[in-house]
């Protein structure tokens, strides 16, 4: 269904109809049994599936809604998603990713310009996207030095990946990383020629003690992801969490 047909069936849901049931009717139903059977009606009650085809009489006092012979298919099931990581970086996260972003400058600015709404102290979250070293005028990823250039009063921390974070200095600072802070097991810390960390880490966001967000913010981010995977068809998901925030929120 698009967008439009899930709002209809929401607002039959909400007409307060005495059962509770919804008819789905004037459509080409792919039940996507051995058979391959195709159906014309179905009947949902209690948000879930109760007849393909159903009888008069297991139809009455429901609310109707005409698909007007569009297709209809089961809902979509996400085998591998991050939905924690779609929701900060849709909700939480500065977007920083091509092609809005086309160089570091680039993205410098637009984290300034989040830093410029904050106090003093408060994290900054940016959100990247996977290998933009390769997307971006210096064809590298920003380090310390370059995010020092946001702020030096806000730990900032940009996220390419949930393997790649890059963090500036006063981020650094908040999290007591330094030269002599070790590489954790399968994780590592890019560092300079004279073994100073250059703030771009790899697969060490926990090692690190990096900071997740509250849940009055997560919850929200989390319940709009949810409903647009809802609104485009997908019905079921395998979650990768990322932060404890993240499972105190789907609980």
């Amino acid at each position: 269904m698009s967008n439009r047909d899930v709002a209809d069936v929401n607002a039959a849901k909400a007409s307060g109809t005495p059962t509770g049931k919804i008819l789905v009717t004037n459509a080409t139903i792919l039940t996507m049994d051995d058979a391959e059977t195709t159906a014309g009606s179905l009947l949902i009650d209690g948000g879930r599936i109760v007849a393909v085809d159903p009888s008069e009489e297991q139809t009455k006092g429901a609310a109707i809604v005409d698909m007007g012979g569009k297709t209809v298919v089961p809902g979509l099931i996400d085998a591998h998603t991050h939905m924690e990581m779609i929701a900060y970086g849709w909700n939480i996260a500065v977007n920083v990713k091509p092609p809005l972003v086309k160089s570091i400058d680039d993205m410098v600015e637009r984290l300034a310009e989040k830093a410029a709404t904050l106090p003093a102290g408060q994290w900054i979250l940016g959100q990247g996207m996977h290998y933009q070293n390769q997307h971006i005028a210096e064809g590298r990823y920003p380090n310390r030095w370059d995010l020092d250039r946001v702020s030096t009063e806000h730990p900032v921390v940009v996220r390419f990946s949930f393997h790649i974070n890059v963090f500036n200095s006063k981020a650094l600072e908040v999290l007591g990383v330094d030269k002599n802070t070790p590489d954790s097991d399968g994780g590592y810390l890019e560092r300079d020629a004279d073994g100073e960390p250059s703030g771009v880490s790899n697969d060490m966001w926990h090692a690190l003690n990096a900071p997740d967000w509250p849940y009055e913010e997560v919850g929200p981010a989390l319940a709009n992801a949810q409903a647009s995977f809802l609104e485009n068809g997908v019905t079921a998901i395998t979650e990768f969490t990322l932060f404890r925030g993240g499972v105190d929120a789907y609980l």
